[in-house]
């Protein structure tokens, strides 16, 4: 039977502009996202009584600036009756044609009032729903939120830290934690200013609980994450292959114990009695300290003189495995993965580490409210306060549900555990059995380029929703996987390029839970062309980084006056 053909890009584009379907969009470098975007937003304007009905989220102002600029420059040329020659930029001054036809139908005036085109950035639209219920979002009204909150979350550990030190007895929690940093405040500060920043990802797990409470279910997680690395060791391999690489595991073992030389991190063992433990002994046994495939064996890893045939076995089996990419990443991460879940005094310490992590965050509101300002996460936090539990909307939320029909999200990879709350909680009445296509949510990303760690973004938030079908992240919507591969940025040569470098970069599989994601393969939209090579070099100073960077665009332009030059930072 044969195989079905390959969607193409231009396919792959016309699905996304039904819309009557929600969609995510996995959209590389260079494949024309934003203009993807400014499509889709101008087809559903057109079929729409109001412009308010449709919200399209950026991650910064420069992307809402940019996605407005095109948008309304198409419906400016489209007003005046303008062609292109261009079938894309065409195709998109007939999609602007028909929102003014539809402007005129229903009196909007977009061009005289273009602030009714609803484009915000994530924090804005956050902040929007704050102002709007002050009371509801224990807020206040007007929040300002600061791009730099540093200095809030150092002054919360001043006040706290100075409280607690200025009692008799400081608390024997707190009083741990800082003998554990050895009272170096320069330290703790650090260590506890980025944790204050990064409570999207920790306060919602203990904030009226305990890390006591939570031990079994950790430890569980612990065993099921573990489980999870051996089989995806095993998916990479054949059954036989398998089979070989226990006994060949078994052997060595027997060997290790009889020699007294067990590995660390199986000196208490005298048999490997689970599937971890031997898996385990397998990662230590074919990689070495480095990560990298042993090219010799030894009696260190169980084979002495008397094993020979036995070593010569498991060398010609890893070397028939050398290709096997998959196999050795996955085998690398099983060796990484802690051998046991946590020791009683690691729980005590962690207990420790709980109690002031609350505490600090207690005296985080304080500085919040002294200073009048805040940070992003928070104004996230108090927005989805303001819209209400899933359970228990607001009257914030149902006008927001009565008025949007369609939400376009921008950068999904950058997407934090709070952002996606709101998201859930703006959509949380629409149903695709009930709505027929009249509310839609569109996303789109790029997993491979997610950069804001820093801002707690997580990027298993895309891999999830990528499989909403299975994972229910947003449980009433059947939300349809796009995947675009051209390139329209960047010459046929330097993305073959990116191809071979960071597909050897990537991890072999993509897996939600760790955050890690398999390297998507592109193709330029520009054939040919000349071949321009990346070159390594190396720098042993700044001084000699920079007199090789002048000295490479002294010869570019010596040689080509009317080139252009970037350097890249």
């Amino acid at each position: 039977m044969s195989s079905a053909p390959p969607v193409t890009d231009a396919e792959v584009r016309a699905r996304a502009l039904d819309p009557a379907h929600s969609f995510i969009v996995q959209a590389p470098a260079g494949s024309g996202k934003t203009g993807l975007l400014v499509y889709r937003m101008l087809t559903l304007l057109a079929r729409v009584e109001h412009p308010e009905s449709v919200l399209a989220i950026t991650f910064t102002r420069k992307a809402t600036r940019e996605m407005r600029e095109r948008l309304l420059g198409l419906l400016r040329r489209a007003a005046h009756g303008e062609m292109d020659q261009d079938a894309f930029i065409q195709q998109g001054l007939d999609l602007a044609t028909a929102v003014l036809e539809q402007d005129r139908r229903q009196g909007w005036g977009l061009l005289d009032m273009p602030r009714r085109i609803n484009i915000l950035t994530i924090d804005a639209l956050a902040a929007k729903l704050v102002n709007a219920m002050p009371w509801l979002s224990r807020l206040g009204a007007q929040a300002s939120a600061s791009d730099q909150a540093n200095d809030l979350y150092e002054a919360a550990i001043d006040q706290c830290l100075q409280d607690q030190l200025n009692q008799a007895t400081p608390h024997p929690r707190v009083h741990r934690v800082l003998m554990t940093f050895d009272f170096n405040y320069r330290v703790i500060k650090s260590n506890f200013a980025a944790l204050l920043a990064r409570r999207d990802q920790w306060l919602r797990h203990v904030v009226g609980t305990s890390v006591d409470a939570h031990q079994a279910t950790l430890s569980a997680a612990w065993d099921h994450l573990h489980h999870d690395l051996i089989e995806a060791v095993r998916d990479t391999i054949n059954v036989e292959t398998q089979m070989h690489l226990l006994a060949l595991a078994e052997t060595a073992w027997r060997n290790l114990v009889e020699q007294d030389r067990r590995p660390l991190g199986f000196e208490s063992f005298d048999a490997l009695e689970d599937e971890q433990q031997q898996w385990r002994l397998i990662a230590f046994i074919c990689l070495t300290q480095k990560g990298q495939p042993r090219s010799k064996l030894t009696v260190r890893e169980g084979f002495p003189p008397s094993a020979k045939a036995d070593k010569e076995a498991l060398l010609t089996l890893l070397s028939d495995l050398a290709s096997n990419k998959a196999f050795f990443d996955a085998l690398l991460e099983l060796m990484h993965f802690p051998e046991r879940a946590l020791t009683p005094d690691e729980w005590e310490r962690l207990s420790d580490i709980d109690y002031t992590l609350k505490l600090l965050a207690s005296y985080l509101q304080l500085q919040f409210r002294a200073q009048a300002k805040t940070d992003h996460a928070e104004v996230a936090q108090r927005a989805n306060q303001a819209l209400g539990a899933l359970e228990g909307p607001t009257d914030l939320l149902l006008k927001w549900d009565y008025q949007l029909q369609h939400i376009l999200l921008d950068e999904f990879q950058d997407t934090s555990f709070s952002q996606i709350e709101l998201l859930k909680r703006l959509t949380q009445g629409w149903s695709e059995a009930v709505d027929q296509g009249g509310r839609t949510l569109f996303l789109v990303g790029d997993p491979m380029q997610s950069i804001y760690r820093f801002r707690e973004a997580e990027v298993g938030l895309f891999l999830d929703v990528w499989n909403n079908a299975t994972t229910h992240v947003f449980e009433h919507l059947n939300i349809e996987p796009l995947r675009l591969s051209h390139n329209f940025r960047s010459s046929q040569h330097l993305v073959e390029w990116f191809n071979q470098t960071f597909d050897a970069a990537f991890p072999s599989r993509s897996d939600s839970v760790m955050g890690a994601v398999q390297y998507a393969s592109a193709q330029s939209a520009k054939q040919g062309g000349e071949h321009a090579p990346v070159v390594y070099r190396s720098a042993q100073s700044v001084e000699d980084e920079a007199a090789q960077v002048v000295q490479q665009v002294s010869r570019v332009i010596e040689a080509q006056p009317d080139a252009s030059v970037a350097i890249l930072v």
